[in-house]
């Protein structure tokens, strides 16, 4: 009688444990998958340069981190470096924020500009209370290019400058 009652109760055990295995297995609480907004923009990653007659710019992208991304950015005219900057794209649980420090002119303060809504494929950043630009705006129309501009409103009146950028190879 002891060793039914043993092997019955070690019975119940297993089937118990199996039971609760099969349970936690199934009835696992979804957890929803985080998608990275910077790592849609792995596209922006490389040296890049849009070169004219008069003048050439350059930006070269990096990734630093999972949230972070860099780059140099300037612009040549003949030999002559007449503007310079570093550019940071972060990821924070606001969202993704562009952070723009010149580093050859007057003026070497920081501005971060705040990703908005935009049309699929183009990726805009925004500071209103900058003089100007106040969009920052990147988009990938074809591989290896990228058409970027700044844009905003000087003296009431609203200006945009282009940059056309290949990838170097």
């Amino acid at each position: 009688m002891k060793i039914t009652l043993i092997t019955f109760s070690i019975a119940i055990i297993v089937i118990a444990c199996n039971t609760r295995k099969q349970q936690s297995a199934t009835s696992e609480p979804d957890i929803p998958t985080y998608q990275s907004e910077l790592k849609k923009l792995d596209w922006i990653l490389g040296a890049w340069s849009n070169k004219a007659a008069e003048s050439s710019s350059f930006e070269r992208w990096q990734m630093l981190n999972d949230s972070t991304y860099t780059a140099f950015g300037y612009t040549q005219v003949g030999n002559d470096t007449v503007f310079a900057e570093r550019l940071t794209i972060y990821e924070d649980h606001q969202g993704l924020h562009l952070k723009v420090k010149g580093v050859v002119s007057q003026d070497t303060s920081t501005v971060v500009f705040t990703k908005i809504p935009s049309a699929e494929g183009i990726l805009t950043f925004e500071n209103k209370l900058h003089d100007f630009p106040q969009q920052i705006t990147y988009s990938n129309p074809v591989r290896d290019s990228i058409h970027a501009w700044i844009s905003g409103t000087v003296q009431g009146e609203y200006r945009k400058v282009d940059f056309y950028f290949v990838r170097d190879q």
